[in-house]
């Protein structure tokens, strides 16, 4: 390829590398779509990070949703439902922090199954919602966690998860906004019809700049989604009530 950095997806198109891919993102994205006992449920996903991340988004997900879902209820038991209308909503955050996490994973079964030399529209358009679901349901988390905190002193302060979940959000920006003007200087039909020539631009050609930053920005964003994940999985290791989520 000519580009410094590729796009990620480019850089798993072409054979052998592109059924490794295809297989990585599809393990990423279902591994937890079924059920275990609770208390093993609990343990294997704090584990599970440590081998190889994300080891699943809709796993981790389920384990968040049931960990956060337990502290609300027990906390809000404990001083005689003092606000019943705040538990309400934080229940609510709750159940959509864990719709937008599974539809990030059905995104991610997308982009993992439609290549960009076969499908290049239908990946790009996953690829961004998987982002955007993804940075939405940490955007998300942030706010479930820091409420928690200031209402009850549960866990500790999210400040870790809010510098990743801006780093991400400011790459993914960049990222957007270079893959846009790209695209337009070299020819929207082209980009999304010549594989070759994308995976082949060379500095001489028109958006060639746009493109090195919109992909080194997409480097960066996909790298802080496992920094912001690993946030959720201390949290969750330091949980010490497993076996009643």
């Amino acid at each position: 390829m000519e580009p410094i950095f590729p796009y990620v997806s480019d850089a798993g198109a072409s054979p052998p590398q592109a059924s490794y891919f295809s297989m990585s993102l599809d393990l990423v994205a279902v591994l937890g779509i079924h059920k275990q006992k609770k208390s093993a449920f609990f343990a294997i996903i704090t584990k599970i990070h440590l081998l190889c991340f994300p080891s699943s988004v809709f796993l981790t997900a389920i384990a968040r949703f049931r960990q956060l879902r337990y502290l609300i209820h027990l906390n809000f038991v404990q001083v005689n439902h003092a606000d019943a209308s705040l538990e309400n909503r934080l229940h609510c955050r709750n159940r959509i922090a864990l719709l937008l996490s599974s539809s990030a994973a059905l995104c991610l079964l997308a982009v993992g199954n439609f290549r960009t030399t076969e499908s290049n529209r239908v990946h790009t358009t996953a690829a961004f919602a998987m982002f955007t679901l993804n940075l939405l349901y940490f955007s998300w988390q942030y706010r479930l966690s820091r409420s928690l905190f200031n209402r009850f002193g549960v866990e500790s302060p999210p400040t870790t998860l809010l510098i990743f979940t801006l780093l991400g959000i400011v790459s993914y920006l960049i990222c957007f906004a270079g893959s846009t003007v790209s695209m337009v200087q070299f020819g929207e039909e082209r980009f999304f019809a010549d594989t070759s020539a994308r995976m082949h631009w060379r500095p001489a050609d028109p958006g060639y700049l746009a493109h090195v930053v919109g992909t080194v920005a997409e480097w960066v964003a996909i790298n802080s989604i496992p920094l912001m994940y690993l946030c959720l999985c201390r949290r969750m290791r330091r949980f010490e009530r497993a076996s009643k989520v």
